[in-house]
Parts: C-alpha cells; structure tokens; sequence
C-alpha cells in the first residue's frame, strides 16, 4: 500500500505511537509519505527505504488559523500528485485534514487521536469560536474514519461519547516503543553526567509546566541524602523561563540538568539508565486526569523495568496497583516514595516489566490494527 501519514503537531517525534507506526508500516513494506511542520521540535527524521518522502509545511512563522490551511494546501498537493490507499490523521487537524482527501480522491482514513479536544480550550472568545467550528468539522470527519485508534482504552471511552462515535471503532494502541520489556541496564546518564556508577538516579523525563511540581522538586534535591541524583532532561534546547528557573539548581546539591536534545533512538538508553522514572504531570483537565496509557514516558520507563513514582490521578492508580510503582499527590512524597521503591527494588522492576508486556506492549497491539487494516482494504 501507499500510505500518507499526515503530522501536523510540532511535537509528533517525541510520540512513540506515531514513531513507532511508521516504522512498523514501512517493515510491512508499504510505502510511506508523510507531511510534517519543518519546525518539529524534536527533530523529526527517518531512514528507511520504504519512507519515501517527507514533505514539511511552514509553521511557526504562521498564524495558527493559517498554519492549518498551510498543511491542508502541502497535504491536497501531494495528495493531486500521487493516488494513495490509505490516509492516517494524527490529531485534530490530521483527520480533518484526512478526512477532505477522502471527499476529494475517495482515501480511506484512520483516525490517530492523542488530545482529547472539546473546542473551549483557547482563551479568546474568537479562539473558542474557532475552537467549536474546528470541533464540529473533528466530530464529522472521526465519524468517517475507517478506525479511531488511541492510546488508552479508557480515554477511547471518553472520545467516543465527546466525538459521538461508535465504540466497534475504537483500537487500542499504547503510547509505547516497539520491542519486549526487559530488564534494561544502560549507562547513558551515568557516562553523559559522569556519575559514579554507585549513585541512584532518579530522573524526569521530557517536558514541565508550572504547577507540575517540578520546580519545588529541583529545589527540595538539594538535600536528598547521599547516594541519589535528581536529574531533569528535556527534550528540547529551547529554553522557557520556567525551565530557566530550574536550571538555577543545576549543580546544587543532588540536582543536574540536561537541555540538549537526543536523537529518537537514544531515549529509551537514557530513561533505561535511570533507578527511578518520574511521570508527574500538572493536572490540566480530563487529557491528564485520565492519562492511562498514554504517558510515552511511563510506559518507556516500564519497557526497561524501571519503576516509576506518579501523580495521583485516575487514570494513573494502575501503575500503583500493579505493583511498578507508587502514587503521589504532592512533590514532598516523593522522595520516601523513592526510599519505599528501593527497599523491594526487584519486585517492582519485576512487576514493571509484567505490566508493560499485559497492557503497554506496541507490537502485539500493531500487529492487529494493521492486520485488520490490510484485510479491509484488501476488500475494497
């Protein structure tokens, strides 16, 4: 098949389900074109040889009204030059965008969803009208789409009542990387930061926002006791003023931190180097509140049986009750949380593994949607 895969987040190389789709798509061996912001940050890049093309819009220099008929535009004129058999549409826009292929050439599409939108989140008044009128045009176009897949089965729940979509459409496909769970023993940050091999690391991952508790908890490692290291990686270089604020604390006491961004193919060897992952998120509505299976992070944490310490949020309670890890519900619970995981640190990486292969493996998730993908094409 010929496939294109429509990207318009600025983000989308930091989201394994998307990553690891194409990869997997191309080892299939069908042909992939894919339409992305030329402003990814991360960088986005691929070298297979079934991946094509890769076609950037202009982004950042945009409006964002604009920026959508900018992507739009590059997708319809790539679309009038080839004939594709399928369409995936990542996000709002991307199955808005998949779904006017199909009016126009006939293209069935899947739907790939990560944010769950109800069309109030801008802050203007003409935002929220430009929000609702993208949501209407969101709900049609899912509607359509020969699958819905996302990355939680709760969360698909959720989708099919605010999008009004039938449950039978719904696909399961966890925010993970590709390959089995195992008990991973990289040295990454150890060699990055020239930690002794002795120290326990306890490591965050990706980005932060205020209210996240991150910067209380750079200024609390100052006083972690001897034998730990608190370690920030983000996965940008480009720099907010909260994050600012928390490299202050770089070199103080037991805090380090890292701003320089890694190729896709090196993260897992740095959240793999960790003792204890972190997956703590501000709580910013239903999309955090009900995570489930959709942190990227938590779930690569586990690909390498690293335990983890999470916010306590509904759709995170799994994560302590399988056993992988514990719960918090302020920053100053933490560290004895970290103390508490170190005591039976076998059991829980045990368990970390378990639960990842039961619920977060990629793979064997993949492998149906596209199965089933390529039989209903097939019939077409």
């Amino acid at each position: 098949m010929k496939i294109l895969f429509l990207a318009p987040l600025r983000y989308v190389a930091s989201m394994a389900f998307a990553m690891e789709t194409i990869t997997a798509l191309a080892d299939r061996g069908h042909e992939l074109h894919i339409v992305v912001s030329k402003d990814t940050d991360p960088p986005f890049s691929f070298n297979h040889t079934n991946v094509r093309s890769i076609v950037t819009f202009r982004d950042m220099e945009l409006p964002k009204g604009f920026r959508d008929i900018e992507f739009l535009r590059v997708s319809l004129t790539l679309a009038n030059r080839n004939r594709y058999d399928l369409s995936i549409g990542i996000s709002q826009f991307g199955v808005i965008t998949a779904k006017c292929l199909n009016l126009r050439y006939g293209t069935p599409y899947l739907f790939y969803n990560d944010e769950i939108t109800f069309g109030n989140e801008r802050a203007s008044i003409i935002g929220k009208i430009y929000g609702h009128a993208v949501k209407i045009f969101e709900r049609k176009a899912n509607r359509k789409a020969l699958l819905t897949v996302t990355q939680d089965a709760n969360r698909g729940i959720l989708l099919s009542k605010v999008n009004k979509i039938h449950s039978d459409t719904l696909r399961y496909l966890p925010n993970s990387r590709s390959g089995k769970a195992s008990l991973a023993q990289s040295q990454y940050i150890y060699e990055r930061f020239g930690i002794p091999r002795d120290e326990k690391i306890v490591l965050w991952l990706g980005m932060v926002t205020p209210g996240d508790g991150s910067l209380e908890l750079a200024r609390s490692a100052e006083y972690w006791p001897s034998g730990y290291r608190m370690i920030f990686h983000f996965r940008t270089d480009k720099v907010t003023s909260y994050i600012e604020e928390i490299k202050s604390y770089h070199g103080k006491g037991k805090t380090f931190i890292s701003t320089k961004a890694i190729p896709y193919e090196e993260v897992d060897l740095l959240a793999h180097s960790a003792t204890v992952g972190l997956g703590i998120y501000a709580d910013q509505g239903v999309n955090t509140r009900c995570i489930g299976s959709s942190s990227g992070k938590i779930n690569m944490f586990f690909k390498g049986g690293i335990p983890c310490v999470v916010s306590d949020f509904e759709g995170l309670r799994w994560v302590e009750e399988s056993g992988a890890g514990l719960c918090i519900r302020k920053i100053g619970d933490l560290f004895p949380c970290v103390e508490k995981i170190m005591h039976q640190y076998p059991t829980y990486r045990e368990r970390a593994v378990e639960i990842f292969e039961k619920r977060l493996n990629f793979d064997k998730a993949f492998c149906a949607i596209a199965q089933e993908v390529e039989y209903r094409l097939a019939g077409m």
